[in-house]
């Protein structure tokens, strides 16, 4: 018996300050982060290397985003477990793609962040970028987490929610995906 490839039901794109991380809700309820979305949006262009590997599906591979040898330490075995096996999934156009669970992004910009703090990112440019953009993403994500408790508890009427994220630059995605980071 062949495993049903869930497929988006709801699409859009979770906007923190200048980045957008494309997201879905699953038919199947998962939500998810789109594998080349959160790349871009953390400054990372993998290399050819790294594509063609993961062409050939030689291993488990973790994605390019933390596949980085200088970020090894920091991430735990069971974090490396969750990532190397991508949530496969298809889109409205039934082609079939990869995300990682939305729960895992502050994990992702955790890792960068303990990295940095550690030094093991002193001396790579690209690397100092990605760890000062995980850093936004993390502080972006944790104001949509508290507006979409806020949301949660109470009726807000739509115009000051429309002026809520005006002011904080929060995409009306990020506030209905926002419980997917729970």
């Amino acid at each position: 018996m062949t495993k049903k490839i869930p497929v988006v039901k709801y699409k859009g794109q979770i906007e923190i300050g200048d980045f957008a991380i494309s997201c879905a809700v699953l038919d199947n309820g998962e939500r998810i982060l789109v594998d080349r979305s959160l790349s871009t949006a953390l400054g990372i262009k993998g290399s050819g290397a790294y594509w063609q590997k993961k062409k050939k599906g030689e291993s488990a591979m973790l994605p390019e985003y933390i596949s980085a040898n200088y970020l090894s330490p920091f991430i735990s075995q069971e974090m490396s477990e969750r990532l190397s096996k991508p949530l496969v999934y298809k889109d409205s156009d039934g082609k079939e793609n990869q995300g990682i669970p939305a729960t895992a992004l502050i994990d992702i910009c955790d890792i960068w962040q303990r990295a940095d703090k550690k030094g093991a990112l002193d001396n790579r440019g690209n690397a100092k970028v990605a760890a000062e953009r995980a850093y936004i993403i993390f502080s972006g994500t944790s104001v949509c987490k508290l507006w979409s408790l806020f949301l949660s508890s109470i009726t807000v009427p739509r115009a000051y929610i429309k002026l809520f994220n005006k002011s904080l630059s929060v995409s009306p995605s990020a506030i209905i995906l926002g419980n997917c980071l729970k």
